[in-house]
């Protein structure tokens, strides 16, 4: 073929095969494809499993393509746990999806408080995160009247407490709905003397019933 016209004049005898304007003896990709190599990263395209996607291929090797990758370059496994931290930066990798939550340096799955640092700090068996009376006492709240049992009058009980704030706890106190500190019960009745029209039983009304003794 004359000098002028053959774009492989002296490169070589059979030109440019697969027509894609690089000659045969130069072409990296010959009879493979005509668009060569695309993302030149020195692999032919139709051999290139990141064809397009990125000049430096699968960097890390994880079959992920770089520009995919939420790891490349970090590690080879990836992301194994699915948390979306790279195995190589993830202390909890392999362990579980979550990771650490509470940031405490215990692995979720480990933890017996996940969402509690300090893991039960009053030791009541309930995590902080749950406990009302976290740091007040390590039994908590005994008879569950939402009053920790270090401040609670009537712990252990009953669950009403003390309605007539008189300091007897109202399955101790002979009038639970009337004031009577002394517990006074002149007839002997168990029924306080605040609580009784006639008190003393001597025939003569004491004083007028307690608007809660009236419902």
């Amino acid at each position: 073929m004359c000098g002028d016209v053959d774009s492989c004049s002296g490169d070589d005898a059979s030109g440019d095969d697969d027509g894609d304007l690089t000659c045969n003896d130069l072409d990296l990709c010959l009879g493979n494809n005509t668009t060569g190599d695309g993302d030149l990263d020195g692999v032919c395209n139709d051999q290139d499993q990141c064809s397009g996607a990125a000049a430096t291929g699968d960097g890390d090797g994880d079959g992920i393509c770089d520009s995919d990758d939420l790891c490349d370059g970090d590690d080879a496994t990836g992301d194994g746990d699915g948390d979306v931290v790279c195995d190589s930066d993830d202390f909890c990798a392999g362990d579980d999806a979550t990771g650490d939550s509470d940031l405490d340096g215990v692995c979720d799955d480990s933890d017996s408080c996940p969402m509690d640092a300090a893991n039960d700090e009053d030791g009541d068996g309930v995590c902080g995160n749950l406990d009302a009376c976290l740091g007040d006492d390590a039994s908590g709240d005994g008879d569950q009247d939402n009053v920790c049992d270090d401040q609670d009058l009537c712990v252990g009980n009953d669950v009403t407490a003390d309605v007539d704030d008189d300091g007897v706890c109202d399955n101790l106190d002979n009038c639970a709905t009337d004031a009577n500190t002394d517990q006074a019960d002149d007839d002997g009745d168990a029924i306080g003397d605040v609580c009784e029209a006639d008190g003393d039983s001597d025939g003569v009304r004491d004083r007028q019933l307690s608007p809660l003794r009236q419902r």
